[in-house]
């Protein structure tokens, strides 16, 4: 997408989550935010907050201790960041982390009946259709962002290849780095053997990974890894 595309569905998004709210704040008596950010999530907090909403975070990593020093706005997100942890006690009333670590971050700003350690957990009835595993066939799900080390599993995987050539490679997911992805791939003439899919729809998802012999977990060895959990082992 463009940038005055991107653009434009920002701006769609901000008053079309103002208009739900709206219409719909009658219906429910706590809000849920996933890993949020108040820069981007200020006015959905602000709205919760004006209509006496209960507000639950859950976080699943500590964004700033994550440093991506190929973007030139990451010393600005970082501050941003320590700014959402240090003030996350007044923006909720609630919040959920993953982690022991994160758990340990935390403790400084928010009182122990206010938070809150839940481990992440997986619903095996989803994955319940007994595919037919295709033989060679290597899967990953997830994001495509440079914490979780896509290139270099292409690397590693084409060295592979090399020495069987019935691997094959699904990646499933998207970020901003896909049209990146898909120009690597592309150049080196691993399009036949490298399937990107995009987005899948969630009930599809299953399905795409019981028909893997192995799914990979990736993560560069960072102080932002140490803070989450294999989140990958409850994807998969």
């Amino acid at each position: 997408k463009s940038s005055i595309g991107k653009i434009f569905q920002s701006i769609h998004s901000f008053f079309a989550i103002i208009y739900y709210f709206i219409i719909n704040h009658r219906k429910f008596d706590v809000c849920y935010f996933y890993s949020p950010d108040f820069l981007f999530y200020w006015h959905v907090i602000l709205l919760a907050k004006l209509t006496g909403k209960k507000i639950v975070f859950e976080q699943t990593e500590l964004k700033s201790a994550y440093r991506d020093e190929k973007k030139p706005y990451h010393r600005f997100l970082r501050l941003m960041n320590q700014w959402d942890e240090r003030n996350a006690q007044y923006l909720c009333d609630h919040l959920i982390v993953i982690s022991k670590s994160l758990y340990t971050h935390y403790k400084d700003y928010f009182p122990r009946n206010r938070l809150s350690l839940i481990p992440i957990v997986v619903d095996l009835r989803r994955f319940t259709n007994h595919a037919v595993k295709q033989n060679g066939l290597i899967g990953y799900i997830g994001s495509f962002g440079y914490k979780d080390g896509i290139e270099g599993m292409i690397n590693a995987f084409e060295l592979a290849h090399h020495k069987n050539p019935q691997l094959r490679l699904r990646l499933i997911g998207y970020c901003e780095n896909l049209e990146r992805i898909k120009a690597i791939v592309d150049s080196r003439n691993l399009s036949m053997i490298i399937d990107l899919h995009g987005l899948v729809s969630y009930s599809k998802v299953p399905k795409f990974l019981e028909k893997c012999e192995l799914l990979l977990m990736t993560r560069i060895d960072t102080k932002y890894a140490h803070y989450g959990s294999p989140t990958k082992l409850a994807e998969y």
